[in-house]
């Protein structure tokens, strides 16, 4: 008995070692291309409305978190070790572009308010405004990790008229294979996710 406390014990020691530290890469992921219309001005800005941010609990590249053999959780980063939402940022200008826009940037932060933010977009005076949210976004990972987004697109006119919106909600669960290789596995379910949103018919025609 006391030789299987033991052991128990010792693989929970080796988990916790693995537990700590874990970065998920989502800066290296390639999006379809959102088709646009051809030179089309777009302005992005993505906001990170999540409450662990916002309070300051968990620093901006926070993205959930993996458990040692005890339980115990370890928070998971992003691998560039940008916020979040630089990540994204990255990620939705990289398919506009491909599709034939022309992205410029604007920098919003997590306790902005919703006029502030619309006031970074117009700046740019750009034709078409892309404002995403995310109200949830992270993993939690023991033997299986489970997955939950809440993220939503708005697209503004030149006026921030609302022209289209969507939102994804979600959870999902893969196994314990997903942190392994730079946690490729939960990255590309977020990446199905927001490709997703991205085809949604309102925001592409909205983006003509």
């Amino acid at each position: 008995m006391f030789k299987k406390f033991i052991g128990l014990a010792f693989t929970a020691s080796l988990l916790a070692g693995c537990a700590q530290g874990q970065k998920i890469d989502y800066s290296g992921r390639s999006f379809e291309a959102t088709p646009v219309k051809e030179g089309q001005t777009i302005a992005l800005a993505v906001q990170d409305n999540r409450a662990a941010i916002k309070s300051g609990e968990k620093s901006p590249d926070f993205v959930g978190k993996q458990r040692d053999g005890w339980g115990i959780p370890y928070d998971v980063r992003t691998s560039s070790g940008q916020p979040l939402s630089s990540d994204v940022t990255g990620m939705i200008t990289n398919a506009l572009t491909r599709g034939g826009g022309k992205v410029t940037t604007a920098t919003v932060t997590p306790n902005m308010t919703d006029a502030q933010a619309k006031e970074a977009l117009a700046a740019s005076g750009a034709n078409r405004r892309l404002y995403v949210t995310i109200q949830e976004w992270r993993s939690d990972s023991l033997m299986r990790t489970s997955i939950h987004y809440d993220v939503t697109t708005k697209v503004l006119d030149q006026s921030n008229q609302l022209l289209a919106e969507k939102t994804i909600q979600g959870e999902e669960a893969i196994d314990q294979a997903a942190m392994y290789n730079g946690g490729s596995a939960i990255s590309s379910v977020f990446q199905r996710a927001i490709e997703t949103m991205l085809r949604d018919p309102g925001l592409r025609a909205a983006l003509q």
